[in-house]
This record gives structure tokens, sequence and C-alpha cells, in this order.
């Protein structure tokens, strides 16, 4: 990873440079300073951080993922014996939801009709900022699915 892909990573995620270090483990007073220094070339980026910056970048779309992979795959658990409809997030932040009837406490719901939930059930990036905002975006495009299959 270049000191401008891991600029283009901390804002596409839409990271503060303090946050960024955060998420990538940085600690301590200079941690945005060195985050920034690494931004701007004046520093190498070691080897734990540019494996973790990596990481995170697959879950970045770029023009190529945008135009393969759906934002959310929507899907049960195929025969299984908990009956659950998913939905998976492709992005950054990545998670997988369940479709529940009442919101799970201690995680981020949205509401699909009232009757039916979206719950977070594992994060698999960590949210940057507003997290239940794209959890509504989720629930919104679980809702146009089911509603374009019930009419098809």
């Amino acid at each position: 990873m270049t000191h401008f892909e891991l600029k283009q990573l901390r804002r596409a995620i839409g990271a503060s440079i303090s946050r960024m270090a955060e998420l990538l483990g940085l600690a301590g007073d200079n941690a945005a300073d060195a985050l920034r220094k690494m931004e701007n070339g004046g520093k190498p980026i070691s080897g734990p951080i540019h494996r973790l910056a990596k990481y995170m970048q697959e879950g970045v779309a770029d023009g190529r993922m945008s135009a393969a992979l759906p934002e959310f795959l929507i899907c049960d658990d195929m025969g299984g014996d908990l009956n659950i409809e998913w939905v998976f997030h492709t992005r950054y932040p990545r998670f997988l939801a369940a479709v529940t009837d009442s919101p799970v406490d201690g995680t981020v719901s949205a509401s699909l009709d009232n009757l039916e939930w979206l719950s977070v059930a594992m994060w698999i990036d960590e949210p940057v900022d507003d997290a239940e905002s794209v959890v509504v975006q989720a629930a919104a495009a679980f809702a146009d699915y089911t509603t374009e299959a019930m009419d098809g």
C-alpha cells in the first residue's frame, strides 16, 4: 500500500485522521501525527499497519467491485432449521444482519415495516461513525427486495 492509497482509504471510509489512527491500532498522543506522516510519505508504513489497511481496503468499493458485487447480499439459511433471512453488507463497514421479529437488544437494528427488524448479528469491520444509517440502508434494500419478489 502506498502513502497515497492509505490517505484514499481513510477518505473512502469517512474517517478523521484521529479515528483512522485508532482503527489502525495507533495509540498515544502522537497517533494522528504518525498517521499523517505516513499518508504524506514522511514516515514508512509499518508491516502491521500495511496489512490492516489492505484488509480494510477490501471493503471499499472501487469501480470493479461495484460492478461485480452488489452492496447487499440477501439470502436465507438455505434449508436450515433456523429459517432466518440474512443480509450481508459487502462494503465497509461490512456486517451480517438477521431479519428478526423484534429488535435484538445490544445490537444495531432498523425497522423493516414495524413488524420485522434487521438486527446486526456480526460486525466484520468496526463502523466508523453512524452505524445505524448503513443498517437503515440495508433494511430498505431488504424491504425493496421482498416487495419486488412478492410482485414478480
